[in-house]
């Protein structure tokens, strides 16, 4: 059976890479009833070829909306985190700052939070119940899980978004990081955390695979994923004895071609204020894509009487955007322009020697390229 990878959509080969048989349906289905938990199912593990992402293709587990964790039954993990959430805080200066977990269970980590001094607290969480302590506990909560019907019910775009060990779990892992980083504001970070499957593999330790977690990320998948999915990584490293993989991130912000913009048009105006001084005949030498580009914005059918260029494909025909026709280098034995101007990127100079040398008679000789017309 054809599957396609839950991340990026290319095709994961029919065969498992490691399949382990009669495991636990689920590893959170515990009864007081034996029989409601004596089912048990085989765990697949596939790896896609093209992304690399180790995943299963079983049904997502009925609670992986809700966080489960075991936090307060630990003071070394609440040790670990605290000297690990101080060093954030203090490194972006987060204390009066809107701040997000995405997957805040009973407020295990936000309590943590507060304790340090954080006043900005807001929960995302889907868990009835966990729902219900977040706003006992009196934070800022809205019951909800980042999918594709999701929308950011607050008024506000965050400076930090925090999940611990929850992104494995999500069917649409894509959709829903998108999500996630749309909650950001411009300059906002991120701290997201899954198991190490580094550590895993090294260690074989084989019981790690479990219905409940989808995927399986090593640091270059991990890393792969967060940057197809909208973020900068600032850092990846693993921590809690190299159990957990550690990401540090940043909103991914459009580039700025303000400077490209300005050019354009800079160039644009300096090219048709220079042809419509022009009188006599002017040709162009080139007829590449930068060269087409160019002309076709200036409307250059009106300024250009032919193009040369020496890629026979093109010559004796019209040059798309402007219809302007294509010759080969000797039609300027015949045909002298007054004006000659060369746009041909790389070879531009080259060209410039050549017609000096094979064509004298051409009055003027201009080369348009990145640094204008000269």
């Amino acid at each position: 059976m054809q599957r396609n990878c839950r991340f990026c959509g290319a095709l994961v080969g029919e065969i498992p890479i490691f399949s382990i048989e009669s495991q636990p349906s689920s590893a959170q289905s515990f009864s007081v009833n034996r029989i409601d938990v004596v089912n048990v199912i085989d765990i697949e593990i596939y790896q896609c070829e093209a992304c690399g992402l180790f995943q299963h293709f079983l049904p997502a587990v009925p609670y992986y909306k809700d966080v489960i964790r075991a936090i307060a039954y630990s003071d070394q993990m609440k040790s670990f985190r605290i000297n690990q959430l101080s060093e954030i805080i203090a490194k972006y200066d987060l204390l009066d700052k809107p701040i997000l977990e995405i997957g805040s269970g009973r407020g295990e980590y936000l309590d943590l939070f507060s304790t340090l001094g954080c006043k900005k607290l807001h929960a995302l969480e889907h868990g009835k119940k966990n729902f219900s302590a977040l706003l006992e506990g009196g934070y800022i909560a809205h019951r909800a899980f980042p999918d594709e019907k999701f929308d950011n019910p607050w008024s506000i775009h965050f400076e930090a978004i925090f999940s611990f060990n929850f992104i494995e779990h999500w069917p649409d892992i894509k959709t829903s990081l998108l999500k996630a980083r749309d909650l950001l504001s411009e300059n906002g970070v991120g701290l997201f955390e899954v198991p190490n499957f580094n550590y895993m593999l090294q260690n074989k330790i084989y019981s790690e695979f479990t219905a409940d977690h989808i995927y399986y990320f090593t640091e270059e998948t991990f890393h792969r994923v967060l940057s197809l999915s909208g973020f900068e990584i600032v850092e990846i490293k693993s921590v809690w004895n190299n159990y957990i993989l550690s990401a540090e991130v940043r909103r991914r912000p459009l580039a700025d071609l303000t400077l490209m913009s300005s050019k354009k048009e800079d160039d644009k105006i300096s090219l048709i204020n220079y042809l419509k001084r022009r009188s006599g005949v002017t040709a162009v030498w080139g007829a590449g894509h930068q060269a087409l580009s160019v002309l076709s914005m200036i409307d250059a059918q009106n300024y250009v009487e032919f193009i040369v260029d020496s890629a026979p494909f093109k010559q004796n025909k019209f040059c798309p955007g402007t219809g302007i026709p294509v010759y080969g280098p000797d039609y300027l034995l015949e045909n002298i322009p007054r004006t000659l101007i060369i746009m041909a990127a790389a070879y531009s100079l080259e060209i410039v020697k050549f017609v000096q040398k094979k064509y004298p008679s051409i009055e003027e000789v201009r080369i348009f390229d990145q640094n204008g017309l000269h």
